[in-house]
């Protein structure tokens, strides 16, 4: 953005305007030390996610469902693996590990690794094959320590097939 803007300032008589856009796409990625107004540059500036607007809806979500717990869903028979593949498709591809869905279908149903990509396909189906396993789904947390013990294993169960990423360990950093 900032070279387009660049490429025009002198034709529009926008230098003002260019130092400004500069200086303040400088703040965000921090390359700049101008002083940003509003939290959200600043949680961007420092690699944040953040979306004010965002905490309002959740905290009415939760609101709404400690009055209203949801209906208990049965499991319906055949479901779970396809509910499986598409907790595994999109998890994935929120963090980034796309694949078109015909390839990421053969990779979880046809366990076929595509050599280009070994480790965004094990991602995929180590969480599949996460989800999918009734018991591991089914297992709750008696306290804190056994949260974080059923962390650590589903965690070790999804990356097994990754011991450079330290299945089961907390991320440092």
């Amino acid at each position: 953005m900032r070279d387009e803007a660049r490429e025009v300032a002198d034709e529009l008589d926008a230098e003002p305007q260019l130092k400004t856009l500069d200086d303040l796409i400088g703040a965000l990625l921090d390359t700049r030390d101008v002083k940003l107004a509003t939290s959200a540059a600043q949680a961007t500036r420092a690699g944040l996610g953040f979306d004010p607007n965002r905490i309002g809806f959740f905290e009415a979500l939760q609101a709404a469902l400690l009055r209203t717990p949801l209906a208990r869903r049965e499991e319906q028979p055949g479901s779970l693996p396809a509910l499986s593949f598409i907790e595994a498709y999109f998890s994935n591809w929120i963090e980034g590990t796309e694949f078109e869905l015909e390839e990421a279908e053969k990779i979880v149903f046809g366990r076929a690794v595509p050599r280009a990509r070994v480790e965004d396909a094990h991602d995929v189906l180590g969480t599949f094959d996460l989800v999918n396993d009734a018991a591991k789904r089914r297992r709750l947390p008696e306290g804190l320590d056994d949260l974080l013990d059923i962390l650590r294993t589903h965690h070790a169960s999804m990356l097994e097939r990754r011991p450079q990423a330290d299945p089961g360990a907390f991320k440092i950093r």
